[in-house]
């Protein structure tokens, strides 16, 4: 991500608008990929929410054991994972 394809001209516009030393620390990336993943994985929550409620047109009761890995699914796992992966890859390329 670059600072033209946020719309922005500078550093300083970037700074001002993050707070101060956010942009040199690198914790904006992270912090970006925090975000991303957190709306993944509600993105996946809600839409797995959705089929079941009004496509499948299951009751509520069925779909909220779709979460719970006790009961041998693993979507929370998924989500979890969902969750974690930008932040990994955050993590990695500022490594290479």
């Amino acid at each position: 991500m670059t600072i033209a394809s946020l719309g922005l001209q500078s550093y300083r516009e970037l700074e001002t608008m993050l707070g101060p030393g956010i942009v040199d620390t690198g914790l904006r990336v992270l912090a970006l990929c925090v975000l991303l993943g957190l709306v993944l994985a509600a993105f996946m929550a809600a839409f797995d929410v959705a089929v079941g409620r009004w496509v499948m047109r299951k009751p509520w009761a069925k779909i909220w054991p779709d979460f719970n890995p006790a009961t041998g699914n693993y979507l929370l796992y998924a989500a979890l994972f969902l969750a974690c992966v930008p932040l990994l890859l955050g993590w990695v390329s500022r490594r290479l």
